[in-house]
């Protein structure tokens, strides 16, 4: 059984959801992913805080698997979970460089999934984007526990030209 998994990791709650045959295996919330802002704690590496978060979230995941009674399949552990999972799509706020997301997909390097090079890390921005327009042109904006927008002219784009973050003045000249 080949198993896909979408990580919304958000500021103050993250959500993930478990897929196998075109069906919903198992769904899990936890704690925020977002590593930009690790107030749990300050002493600790934030790889080492997100990975034990992540950690957090797919066991969660594990126990809805097993508890869901359409489940196909049970699954045994967190081990089991990455062994079987062949994509993996994450989206986190504040992943706007490459920097960003090669320091989370170092992170995810330690869960051992079955095909890594199908790791997907994107702005939550842009998954925003997808799911509302179904197109890479066009405002998404997130107003939660942060406040965040992106301007899609044609692709996506990393870098913080095409993102805001917080508060910024905006003027046509800010994009061109």
């Amino acid at each position: 059984m080949e198993i896909k998994l979408a990580i919304s990791g958000g500021h103050t709650r993250s959500q993930a959801i478990a897929l196998a045959d075109q069906r919903i295996m198992g769904t899990a919330t936890s704690p925020g992913l977002n590593d930009h802002v690790i107030p749990d704690l300050p002493t600790a590496p934030s790889d080492q805080i997100l990975a034990t978060k992540l950690r957090l979230l797919l066991s969660k995941l594990v126990e809805s698997i097993n508890y869901n009674s359409d489940t196909i399949k049970q699954i045994g552990n967190l081990n089991e979970l990455c062994d079987s999972t062949r994509k993996v799509v994450i989206a986190m706020p504040g992943v706007s460089t490459i920097y960003d997301e090669a320091r989370i997909k170092s992170t995810l390097s330690q869960f051992r999934f079955a095909s890594p090079e199908e790791i997907t890390i994107i702005d939550d921005t842009w998954a925003v984007l997808i799911a509302g327009l179904r197109n890479c042109r066009g405002l998404s904006v997130i107003a939660g526990t942060g406040a965040s927008a992106y301007i899609g002219l044609d692709r996506f784009r990393i870098g913080k030209k095409f993102k805001l973050d917080g508060i910024m003045i905006v003027t046509r000249k800010t994009f061109l």
